[in-house]
């Protein structure tokens, strides 16, 4: 990874962006809308909208990706959004009730993360590689 610093500070926005659009949403939404399939869509879609636009924004600063730089800086903005889902539990406990049901229902959504970075940054190499006309 060329700037972990950097990435971990995105992760940390990323996290920090997510977490606060869902309990905005929550609050304004009626009860029902909350609770629905199309709701944990919308979720899914926007934490796949700010995983892309941090992407870019990070190789705007760092300059050339790779495939393995989006591999690991995809697997560590999981570990960071994990690593904060968990320590918010034990300041809100009634955020995270069961740790179990959090990892069958929460965690999985996360599983985009990498393959966005990935595919973003092999992409934009790849784009980058070819010969220009």
């Amino acid at each position: 990874m060329q700037s972990p610093i950097r990435a971990l500070l995105y992760g940390i926005a990323i996290w920090f962006v997510w977490v606060s659009l869902i309990v905005a949403s929550a609050q304004i939404l009626p009860t029902g809308i909350s609770g629905s399939a199309l709701f944990v869509s919308m979720q899914t879609v926007a934490l796949a909208a700010l995983v892309l636009g941090s992407t870019v924004l990070y190789l705007r600063k760092v300059g050339e990706g790779s495939f393995g730089e989006g591999v690991l800086v995809g697997l560590s903005w999981v570990g960071v959004m994990i690593a904060l889902d968990l320590a918010h539990s034990l300041v809100m406990p009634e955020m995270v009730p069961n740790i179990g049901a959090y990892l069958i229902a929460v965690a999985p959504s996360y599983v985009v993360m990498p393959f966005i970075t990935t595919l973003t940054m092999g992409y934009l190499e790849r784009r980058s590689l070819e010969p220009k006309s």
